[in-house]
């Protein structure tokens, strides 16, 4: 969608009247935004779309959709990093049938505060509208630096700044279908326990996370004046858990590549067999990326000596369709899956036993070439990852910062606040490769912190165009 010169520049990704599934189909765009010099008598307006359609809507990140399922709920505004600029939300909160909605009226710039007004639109007597709970909301993507928003509706009502946390904790035992109790870490025991809602969406999915009383988790959840803190991401993090890197395939219009997804699994000694079985049953969690290992694969053994692990997968692993390239990047999706643990280097497999039976593979590249070795430079996204720290592990002094980026000059900054987001420490590294090709990086950061408690490393890419934070990367760490 163009963008347009407000007194700031101003590009409008979606706005919403009425969030309601039932709801159909999406009207033609409105007139472009102006700015309130130049606006008509008649306003400004915006394009419809469902909540159906913002779920499903790929040109949004899914921590994005997800977070938004959540604060649908309440009335404020909150704001979300994207790229070059934020994506910001304003709602109005549930209500009780269709007909309500909210349009942005004005987008101003006053002395680096972006005040957003908008209007909200409740039905009138006698109105036949749809009887099931909505949620209007309007998410508008602006293109600015800093993050100082304001919402206020033209009834001069000035609208409450809903925030997400993340925290820690363990899980305590579910109190009702709604609602389970957690114990946060580093609050006075006091304070530490609370009742916390599950979002609609989680709820759906709770069980499946086999939760035990005192499993250890981490969780994202929306803190509003007045309400019930809401989580919208729950994940075990426990004793009982671990985590495994898995690489999926994911096309454009022009090629294919892989993306990297960190799946948390329930801890096994046979490590790498439970990163396979992740990678063949588990759907992933990027927008478009798919699986290409069919389900029914079983893996009949693995081996690893000196380096080289061999995978026996059973006859079903060889019924894909999907083209020479591909099949080059399916077999570099369970190479890089394997490769991800420091015992493993090379790879080769076998189908039911039988090296002879697998070497013409999915009809294409084959396994003539086996063992195969880790190859990155297919892998697009996420444009950086880190590996150390890891989220929640207690740092003093000074910090390793590892991982793998693919960035114009392979220049990585990042930088290092405390829990109210005052910078303690920043700096940049080089990376062994710059985009479009892959490269690992590792440098060390040194700080002084006055008092122990919560903060969190940001790795990230400046942009060279206006010099924005891009493709960001936040590990919640322990200040010590």
């Amino acid at each position: 969608m163009r963008k347009l010169k407000l007194v700031i520049t101003l590009a409008i990704i979606l706005a919403l009247a009425a969030c309601n599934k039932a709801e159909g189909s999406v009207p033609s765009p409105s007139p472009p935004v102006q700015s309130p010099a130049e606006s008509s008598d008649q306003g400004v307006r915006y394009s419809h779309l469902t909540l159906e359609d913002i779920k499903n809507d790929r040109s949004l990140p899914e921590n994005i959709t997800d977070s938004i399922s959540g604060l649908r709920a309440y009335r404020g505004f909150s704001y979300f990093k994207a790229g070059d600029g934020y994506i910001v939300f304003i709602g109005m909160g549930q209500k009780p049938t269709g007909g309500y909605g909210v349009e942005v009226k004005i987008v101003e710039d006053i002395e680096g505060l972006i005040r957003i007004t908008v209007e909200e639109q409740i039905p009138r007597e006698g109105d036949i509208v749809t009887q099931v709970l909505t949620y209007p909301y309007a998410l508008l993507k602006i293109d600015v630096s800093a993050d100082n928003f304001e919402a206020v509706t033209t009834a001069d009502e000035k609208l409450s700044f809903i925030e997400l946390k993340t925290a820690s904790g363990k899980y305590r035992g579910r109190t009702d279908d709604d609602h389970i109790e957690i114990t946060l870490s580093g609050f006075p025991d006091d304070y530490s326990s609370g009742i916390f809602r599950l979002s609609e969406e989680l709820k759906e999915v709770f069980e499946e996370l086999m939760l035990n009383k005192d499993d250890e988790i981490e969780l994202t959840y929306i803190e509003a004046a007045g309400a019930q803190p809401v989580i919208i991401d729950l994940r075990p993090t426990g004793a009982g858990m671990m985590q495994v890197a898995v690489y999926y395939l994911k096309s454009n219009d022009s090629e294919i590549y892989l993306v990297r997804e960190v799946h948390t699994v329930k801890k096994s000694e046979g490590v790498a067999r439970a990163a396979l079985n992740e990678l063949i049953k588990a759907d992933p969690v990027t927008p478009g990326a798919y699986r290409v290992l069919p389900a029914e694969t079983e893996i009949l053994g693995i081996s690893i000596e000196d380096g080289l692990a061999t995978v026996d997968f059973s006859g079903d692993v060889l019924n894909v369709n999907i083209g020479a390239a591909g099949e080059a990047l399916g077999i570099s999706s369970i190479v890089n899956s394997l490769t991800e643990f420091p015992t493993v280097q090379r790879v080769k497999f076998t189908v039911d036993g039988r090296a002879d039976k697998a070497m013409d593979w999915w009809g294409h590249v084959g396994l003539y070439d086996q063992p195969f070795e880790r190859e990155l430079n297919s892998v697009y996204e996420p444009a950086i990852w880190v590996t150390a720290p890891t989220a929640g592990q207690k740092i003093t002094g000074s910090v390793t910062i590892a991982g793998s980026a693919r960035v114009f000059e392979a220049s990585v900054s990042f930088r290092l606040k405390d829990a109210a987001g005052n910078v303690l420490a920043q700096g940049f590294t080089t990376a062994s490769a710059g985009a479009p090709d892959r490269g690992d990086f590792t440098s060390e950061l040194s700080f002084d912190v006055e008092e122990a408690g919560r903060g969190q490393l940001e790795v990230f890419e400046v942009s060279m165009e206006d010099g924005s934070d891009r493709n960001l990367v936040v590990i919640p760490v322990e200040l010590g």
